[in-house]
């Protein structure tokens, strides 16, 4: 499938998506460098994040205009209820992204 088929279906099923979240607790997971392709496709698609990975993210002063970085495992799931119970208004990742991040 091209890449522009595959970008189009991601983001039929992020924009469907209330928030996207990594579940990785493990500093081995964690304190890699960089944040997963996922979850700057999820940003690129305007849906909140909770992760612990959002501390790798590359400005770190704009990681509250992304979603929750979560610092431990209760922060993890209070930040998954928080978000599906008051969803963010006017919430726009996508400027963020674009701003940081490209195809290359």
């Amino acid at each position: 499938m091209p890449r522009s088929a595959r970008f189009r279906k991601i983001c039929l099923y992020l924009n469907s998506a209330d928030l996207y979240a990594t579940f990785g607790t493990s500093p081995s997971l964690t304190d890699i460098g960089g944040i997963n392709t996922a979850t700057i496709e999820a940003l690129a698609c305007n849906t909140p994040v909770v992760s612990m990975k959002l501390r790798n993210y590359k400005n770190p002063k704009e990681i509250r205009n992304l979603g929750i970085y979560a610092k431990n495992k209760h922060e993890l799931f209070e930040g998954i209820n928080h978000l599906l119970h008051s969803p963010p208004k006017n919430f726009n990742s996508r400027k963020y992204v674009i701003k940081n991040y490209d195809w290359n």
